[in-house]
């Protein structure tokens, strides 16, 4: 079934950044508050609406005039240029390649263990 013009200006908001529920209630439907985030969260889900995202996002990303890797070096370069003079924006710029790359997760750690719950004794 092809997208209706609701759902295909969600798709739009939701690419220029807007909050899925905020996108769902600017593109014209009625729903509010924790309604509004459930049903934002199964349209964006719907086979059409996500494919229509996603075309979206590649134009975007193609129309831009950055690469990761430029984006990158800038941040190197930010970092060189201000880590003396200024530490703050060289810890923001360290911080901000972490992003880029998925150094900021959080390190998985599996542990085994025995546990024992005791409960009113």
């Amino acid at each position: 079934m092809p997208m209706n013009d609701r759902q295909r200006k969600f798709a739009e908001l939701v690419v220029q950044g807007r909050p899925a529920s905020r996108a769902y209630q600017e593109a014209g439907y009625s729903a509010t508050g924790n309604s509004a985030e459930a049903l934002a969260s199964k349209l964006i889900r719907n086979d059409e609406v996500a494919e229509y995202i996603e075309e979206l996002r590649g134009e975007v990303k193609a129309a831009s005039k950055f690469t990761r890797e430029s984006k990158l070096e800038g941040i190197f370069e930010i970092y060189n240029n201000t880590k003396l003079d200024d530490p703050r924006v060289a810890l923001a710029a360290i911080a901000e390649e972490n992003r880029m790359t998925g150094d900021h997760a959080a390190e998985k750690i599996e542990v085994e263990a025995d546990i024992t719950i005791k409960i009113g004794e």
